[in-house]
């Protein structure tokens, strides 16, 4: 497969630096606001936190990573240890509203949804794939747990840089790469049989 272009993102995102990604681009992320909420759970927790007007924390321009993981206390700060990335299509239900609420990225392993995609085109937002079985080169991109709003949720903010490489599955023109590529995949099959 033939990437269209590489984009150096610094994060907290804008509505611009969106834009001119394109389904296909790989990426890599540098800076702060890449939040881990790795289930649904912990994505309706941070939903209800913000509807009771508590919020662990702000949104806008943010990265949101459904990823587990791994990490130590050591004195009075969090260590990363591992981190990888777990399935999306998981959050499909609650993840318009994270989106809607100012996250610039949604990022993990296997795509989003119709209502996702929509979401995306919508408020300007952009699905990050993680490439499979990089949990290893991912964390080393780790620069620090930031804050770690919940140990017990693994809620936490990190720092990262030159995080990647992703791929820009989804984008904010409505464009979905895992379509594309199935859609290409449906038409060598047909030639076969």
């Amino acid at each position: 497969m033939k990437f269209m272009n590489v984009h150096r993102l610094k994060v907290p995102l804008s509505k611009k630096d969106i834009h001119v990604l394109r389904s296909g681009d790989l990426a890599y992320l540098t800076g702060e606001k890449v939040y881990v909420i790795c289930t649904a759970d912990n994505a309706k927790y941070v939903i209800d936190r913000i509807d009771k007007s508590t919020p662990l924390f702000d949104l806008k321009g943010s990265v949101v990573y459904h990823c587990p993981i791994g990490f130590k206390k050591t004195n009075k700060e969090y260590v990363v240890r591992w981190v990888g990335a777990t399935t999306s299509i998981m959050s499909e239900e609650i993840t318009p509203r994270i989106i809607s609420l100012g996250a610039r990225a949604v990022m993990g392993k296997g795509g989003m949804g119709r209502k996702t995609l929509r979401a995306l085109k919508r408020y300007g937002a952009v699905y990050l794939a993680t490439v499979g079985a990089t949990s290893a080169l991912l964390t080393r991109r780790v620069v620090r747990i930031v804050r770690m709003f919940d140990p017990a949720q693994r809620l936490c903010e990190l720092e990262v840089k030159d995080f990647g490489p992703v791929v820009v599955g989804m984008d904010s023109h409505g464009q979905n790469l895992y379509e594309a590529v199935w859609r290409q995949a449906r038409k060598k099959f047909q030639k076969l049989i």
